[in-house]
C-alpha cells in the first residue's frame, strides 16, 4: 500500500470518527446536558482518547457542535425555500425547520448566553428577507420592525416547544399555529 492510500484511509476513518462523536453528543448531551467525555464516547463507539484527538475539550466539542448545528441550519433553511410561494406558507417550513434544530440541538441552544453574540445571528438573513417579503404583501404589518416580528416569532416557538413537550400540540401542527398567531394574532377576523 502506497503511503498516499495511507494516509487517506486514516483520514477517512479520522472523518468518521469526528462525525460519530458529534451525532452522539448531540444525542448524549440533548438527554444530559451534564455528561462528560467518556460518556460521549461510549455512545460513538469510540475512546476517550479518540474523542480528546479530535476535541481538546467539552467545550471545544461544544463549540464544534455549534458550528455543525450551523451548517446543518444553513442547509434546512435552504432546503425551507424561504424565498418561494406564499410568504406565510415560507414562514411555516421555516418555522418546522427552526423546530426540528431547535430538538435536535438542545444542548446548544441553553447555552447561548445574554451579551454574547449569537452565532444563530448568522442564520437570521434568511428570515429576515422573508419577513420583507411577507410584510411587501401585506401577510405582516409593514410597520412593524422586523427585529420585534423576530423576537415574536422566538417567544411563540419557546411557547410551542413547551406545548408539544406537554402534549398539548401536536409536533406537526406547530408551524402553522405558530405562524398563524404570528400574522393573525389571537383574535377573531
Amino acid at each position: 500500500m502506497t503511503d498516499v492510500l495511507q494516509v487517506d484511509g486514516r483520514r477517512a476513518v479520522g472523518d468518521r470518527n469526528r462525525l460519530a462523536i458529534l451525532e452522539a453528543a448531540i444525542g448524549v448531551l440533548g438527554a444530559q446536558p451534564d455528561a462528560g467525555i467518556a460518556e460521549v464516547a461510549a455512545a460513538a463507539g469510540v475512546g476517550r482518547a479518540t474523542v480528546y484527538r479530535h476535541f481538546a475539550s467539552r467545550e471545544a466539542l461544544i463549540e464544534a457542535l455549534r458550528l455543525y448545528a450551523s451548517e446543518e441550519a444553513r442547509q434546512r433553511f435552504a432546503e425551507a425555500r424561504v424565498e418561494e410561494g406564499d410568504p406565510v406558507e415560507a414562514l411555516e417550513r421555516i418555522v418546522a425547520a427552526m423546530l426540528a434544530l431547535g430538538d435536535r440541538y438542545r444542548v446548544i441552544f441553553p447555552q447561548d448566553q445574554e451579551g454574547k453574540p449569537r452565532r444563530s445571528e448568522v442564520l437570521l438573513e434568511p428570515l429576515t428577507r422573508l419577513i420583507a417579503r411577507a410584510q411587501a404583501t401585506g401577510a405582516i404589518d409593514p410597520g412593524v420592525a422586523p427585529s420585534w416580528v423576530i423576537a415574536a416569532l422566538r417567544a411563540l416557538m419557546r411557547s410551542a416547544v413547551g406545548e408539544i413537550e406537554a402534549r398539548r400540540l401536536a409536533r406537526d401542527a406547530a408551524p402553522a399555529r405558530v405562524v398563524r398567531t404570528l400574522v393573525r394574532g389571537v383574535g377573531c377576523e
